[in-house]
């Protein structure tokens, strides 16, 4: 395939995927009820926090005890869709909701550019089409830039910071090297404000640039181009998030790195009764903040200061209580990451939300050749230098998950890495199969 064929069906690709997440959000947003415009909860509170931020209100749930809620970027992307359509409230119009949908599409467009150009740097020009079709069609993919979720901007960033990282191990120079690193940090800081599941990453990655030099011996990264290029990621994602960091350290005097709500998280996957999901919709937040409230009173009663805001007492109350239930039940906390694990992997959905069987079997069997191809290419480029990145975001979101809580759609993220994989181990087949035919026309 010749580079000008290449990038007329990289755009027409492009253009196809479009239209397939537009249509797909009308569906979905047809499909919503007038009380229940948004279809998830965590839509809301999305959305609360968009009209907050356009109409120059604090940036808080509800009252001042939830003002570290969520983390900011996400909010701030839907803020443009609020403002566009001049609709503060907490029930937006259906062209205005189309239009914040639409939006995640277009971010979705980039994810699919980088997941073509990846695979393409990685095994050649029908490596990089062939890819772009599983992200263009897999309905994970598709699901994840239309929902009103985080993830329609996290995944665009997400894949900035993986193609920095094959960049990176691969450049030449140390000039290039050191862009790719800064922009690789950017990217990582960025993803954290979006979705602060990412926050570790910077420590994956760290570990699997350093297993790559020792153990692999990248033949273009040697040891100090290495821990230099890490340091100034490193910096990169400080500073990206130094303004949340700030903010947050003023309101709390405290140093928060993501949001206040690690302990809730963090007490719904480990609690008496826990099942791997979040089937309880975390209710057992009101019986934490009854009893904060009750210890508050009578602290303040024997005139004693409280530490830092309510805020911040309740999420380390709900810490120390998933840290101590953990500590005293070890075999159910191995027990719960096995269930998680299932849960995040399993390939048809049970979620009630997307409906129809139709989605979830063919969220499940197109999730099953992308993983099937993936692997297999895994395996045929393992020693290409760098070509490892592609299976470490499954790895990362499967131990976090296995922590907190296990759900099919923690894993979207991570197939969509693998759909550069997929479509170089498709164009791998295809090139064997090519080779063979006309081993057998000539013999």
């Amino acid at each position: 395939m010749s580079d000008r064929t290449y990038y007329r069906l990289f755009a027409g690709v492009l253009a196809l995927a479009f239209v397939v997440r537009l249509a797909a959000a009308i569906v979905w947003q047809s499909e919503a009820s007038q009380s229940s415009p948004f279809r998830f909860g965590d839509s809301h509170s999305y959305w609360v926090l968009a009209s907050q931020l356009a109409s120059g209100e604090p940036y808080q749930y509800g009252s001042e005890n939830s003002r570290i809620f969520r983390a900011p970027l996400y909010p701030m992307f839907l803020s443009i869709a609020v403002m566009a359509t001049d609709e503060y409230g907490e029930m937006p119009s259906w062209g205005t909701l189309i239009l914040a949908r639409s939006m995640g599409a277009l971010a979705g467009l980039l994810a699919l550019g980088i997941v073509m150009q990846t695979a393409r740097e990685l095994a050649g020009n029908g490596a990089g089409i062939w890819a772009g079709l599983f992200a263009a069609f897999y309905p994970g993919a598709i699901g994840m830039s239309v929902f009103l979720l985080s993830e329609a901007i996290f995944c665009p960033l997400m894949m900035v910071a993986i193609y920095g990282t094959w960049r990176f191990v691969r450049a030449e120079s140390g000039a290039a090297r050191a862009v790719w690193a800064i922009g690789t940090g950017v990217a990582i800081g960025l993803g954290c404000l979006a979705r602060p599941s990412w926050s570790l990453w910077g420590i994956a990655l760290g570990a699997y640039v350093l297993i790559g030099v020792f153990g692999w011996r990248w033949p273009l990264l040697r040891t100090r181009p290495a821990f230099g290029g890490l340091v100034l990621t490193a910096v990169a994602i400080c500073v990206t998030m130094s303004p949340w960091w700030v903010r947050n350290y003023l309101v709390t005097d405290r140093f928060v790195p993501t949001t206040l709500q690690v302990g809730a998280s963090l007490y719904d996957g480990w609690h008496e009764g826990a099942t791997g999901s979040s089937d309880e919709g975390m209710a057992f937040t009101l019986e934490f903040l009854l009893a904060q409230q009750r210890e508050d009173r009578e602290q303040e009663s024997r005139g004693e200061p409280l530490e830092s805001t309510f805020e911040w007492r309740a999420d380390r109350r709900m810490r120390i209580a998933a840290s101590q239930w953990a500590w005293e039940h070890p075999y159910e906390v191995c027990r719960l990451a096995i269930v998680k694990l299932a849960k995040t992997w399993r390939p048809i959905p049970v979620a009630a939300e997307l409906g129809s069987s139709m989605v979830k079997w063919a969220e499940g069997l197109s999730y099953l050749l992308i993983a099937f191809l993936g692997l297999f290419a895994a395996w045929r480029v393992r020693w290409e230098a760098g070509a490892w990145i592609f299976l470490v975001p499954a790895l990362y979101f499967s131990v976090l998950h296995m922590v907190f809580i296990g759900s099919v759609r923690y894993r979207q993220p991570a197939v969509l890495v693998l759909c550069i994989l997929a479509g170089a181990g498709t164009s791998l087949i295809l090139a064997h199969r090519s080779r063979w035919n006309r081993k057998m026309e000539t013999s």
